[in-house]
């Protein structure tokens, strides 16, 4: 955490050098920087900009662009809620039954997941009209193939040669939900942003 916050200090002393201020060496070209950080202390650059926006202190005005926030305006400009309404008018609720145990390597760590699998055609159909409302709204369509699974977890270490029993657990999907996810100190964290029902 202190190299978070040494790396952040260096960033508030960067913005307030002339240098910087002056896009010297740049050939007036705009002046962008990125800084790169773990998700993990997205809380800790989230606090940091919000005191830095009321610090009185600084020789500079800074105006603060949120990139993500960006993201959600042109999600709404590109329509992705109706199209998600659109893509489940005619879905009807569907039955998944987890399968077995699988991971893949990411890394140096593995992503562990239980398949699922559908017992009608409307996961297939829910998956092709979400894709059909999402490409004529502009957006490019799925290179790969539907591959249904419930993710239990990432940086999994230790499961090598890992067997699931065969499971007999089902649950009915009633819903489309659109979620918003972040990492806070190292926990996943889900905020739903948009949730359609399947009738």
């Amino acid at each position: 955490m202190s190299d978070i916050k040494e790396r952040l200090d260096k960033v508030r002393t960067l913005i307030q050098e002339p240098e910087f201020l002056e896009g010297k060496g740049l050939s007036n070209e705009v002046n962008i920087r990125i800084f790169c950080y773990e998700p993990e202390d997205e809380m800790i650059v989230r606090h940091f900009i919000s005191q830095l926006e009321t610090d009185q202190s600084l020789n500079c005005h800074l105006k603060v662009c949120d990139l993500y926030k960006t993201f959600l305006e042109i999600c709404d400009d590109m329509d992705i809620t109706d199209a998600i309404k659109d893509a489940v008018r005619d879905i009807r609720p569907f039955v998944l039954r987890l399968k077995e145990y699988g991971s893949f390597k990411t890394d140096g760590s593995h992503t562990g997941f239980v398949n699922v699998s559908c017992d009608s055609e409307e996961l297939n159909r829910l998956y092709e009209s979400l894709e059909s409302a999402l490409w004529e709204r502009g957006f490019s369509k799925n290179r790969g193939r539907l591959t249904p699974h419930v993710t239990l977890g990432r940086k999994v270490e230790g499961d090598e040669g890992f067997v699931l029993p065969p499971q007999k657990a089902a649950f009915t999907a009633n819903a489309v939900v659109l979620y918003e996810s972040a990492s806070v100190r190292g926990q996943m964290q889900y905020n739903v942003l948009h949730r359609e029902m399947l009738k």
